[in-house]
């Protein structure tokens, strides 16, 4: 096929190749596409790993939160701050028990409320610093420590 001889030509062409590799990108950051390469060591990347990986049950809705985690550590114009999310897990963790066989004791957050806490606190936009999310839809089955976080997420 000869080169395009004229300016619309060439920049139709140029479109439809750009066009192309977006979609390309598109497809491949979709579920079970390649992992960016960005990775850090915090527990919340941990769990969205093992989710995504398959090493850990879970519901389609958080398959898609984890796939969204790890497939936004790869974005440009929002970070997340390890500092943050380790501090308000930190926090969480002061708490203590007040009654059960189990008073006295500090909580100790299991991995899918550190994900959410991670993810409520850890995520910032790059321009500003403030935090990306300011409201969180989550819905937890009785006895699974509802109370803990939201009291942690209201202080």
């Amino acid at each position: 096929m000869a080169p395009p001889s004229n300016r619309a030509e060439r920049r139709g062409s140029d479109r439809v190749a750009k066009k192309a590799a977006k979609k390309a990108a598109k497809k491949a950051t979709k579920r079970g596409g390649p992992v960016p390469a960005v990775a850090i060591e915090h527990a919340a990347f941990d769990y969205a790993r093992e989710v995504v990986d398959g090493e850990r049950i879970a519901c389609r809705w958080v398959k898609l939160a984890c796939e969204r985690f790890i497939r936004d550590l790869g974005r440009c114009d929002i970070r997340f701050d390890v500092a943050a999310a380790d501090r308000a897990i930190g926090f969480m963790e002061t708490f203590r028990h007040y009654k059960g066989e189990w008073a006295g004791q500090r909580m100790k957050l299991e991995a899918w409320q550190k994900f959410v806490i991670s993810n409520i606190f850890g995520w910032k936009w790059v321009e500003s610093g403030l935090r990306r999310f300011k409201y969180a839809h989550i819905e937890v089955p009785r006895k699974n420590g509802k109370t803990l976080l939201a009291a942690g997420i209201a202080l």
